[in-house]
């Protein structure tokens, strides 16, 4: 479970909350009764089903069916914790290095048992089996760039949910306006008082919208977004490990050129473990 994004969105809700409570107690001292009150004023299924009905009836549009359905499964994996570890595949990558400079018997070997991340596995058994460096380089940048685009189009679906939210809260409001301008014409002991609960419930469709857009999917989206950056990059710097070790680069040679992905606290200090990080004095 990633507790930054868990902690971010109850974070989001609790100020949002907090502050509504604030507004309320200037005019309701009595906490208890602000509660409620909140409640009563901000707590509309009709909104809520407006606005959430309709950002995804209006992404099934836009989308396959099966990209829309997998929308449970992208908010999941959003709410997992990412596991990359650049050092410990560095790592990997300098003993495959120190391997095939051995044999390829030795490489095979440490394909099967020794290496964890599947691209690593694939690219030693494709040098393993004699691949040439262009075949090796053209499969694995096919397979970085189809996982890359796959996984941005999950981030354009959450952005498509985001994007429709606000525009179905106006939606909202002005059918809640539309509902409050025919109850104008009904006989009123208090038409002012009316027309303002009126005004106030048709607000809260759009409120919905906004909070929903710019305090969920968006945000979601666009760490989608930039997990997606980071994973291409970070296998790219894996390809280019497969090639050092495909032309039998020496281990020392892979570690440098390894670390020129890092930043300065990640650099592994030696071909036989990682260096602890140190306080960083430059920046990143």
């Amino acid at each position: 479970m990633d507790l930054g994004t868990i902690f971010g969105i109850l974070l989001g809700i609790g100020l949002v909350l907090y502050a509504i409570l604030q507004l309320l107690m200037v005019t309701e001292p009595n906490i208890s009764i602000a509660l409620i009150q909140m409640f009563d004023f901000f707590a509309s299924t009709p909104s809520i089903l407006i606005v959430l009905g309709g950002s995804l009836a209006a992404t099934l549009m836009s989308f396959p069916v099966k990209e829309t359905l997998r929308f449970p499964k992208i908010i999941a994996a959003v709410m997992r914790k990412e596991r990359d570890n650049p050092s410990a595949y560095i790592d990997e990558i300098i003993a495959m290095a120190k391997a095939h400079r051995k044999s390829s018997f030795e490489l095979e070997n440490l394909a099967e048992n020794g290496i964890s991340h599947p691209f690593l596995k694939d690219g030693a058994e494709m040098i393993v089996q004699g691949y040439s460096e262009d075949k090796i380089s053209g499969i694995m940048t096919t397979r970085i760039e189809s996982d890359s685009l796959r996984h941005k189009a999950d981030a354009k679906l959450l952005g498509s949910v985001g994007k429709y939210a606000p525009a179905f809260g106006m939606i909202g409001t002005l059918v809640g306006l539309v509902v409050m301008m025919q109850s104008l014409g009904t006989k009123s002991d208090n038409p002012m008082g009316s027309l303002a609960t009126g005004m106030g419930a048709a607000l809260i469709t759009t409120l919905y919208g906004t909070i929903l857009a710019n305090m969920f999917f968006l945000p979601l989206g666009e760490k989608i977004d930039k997990s997606v950056d980071t994973t291409k990059n970070l296998k790219y710097m894996m390809l280019e490990g497969l090639v050092l070790v495909l032309h039998k680069q020496h281990p020392l040679f892979v570690k440098e050129k390894m670390n020129a992905y890092l930043p300065p606290r990640m650099w592994i200090d030696s071909v036989d473990k990682p260096k602890e990080a140190p306080v960083e004095k430059e920046k990143e």
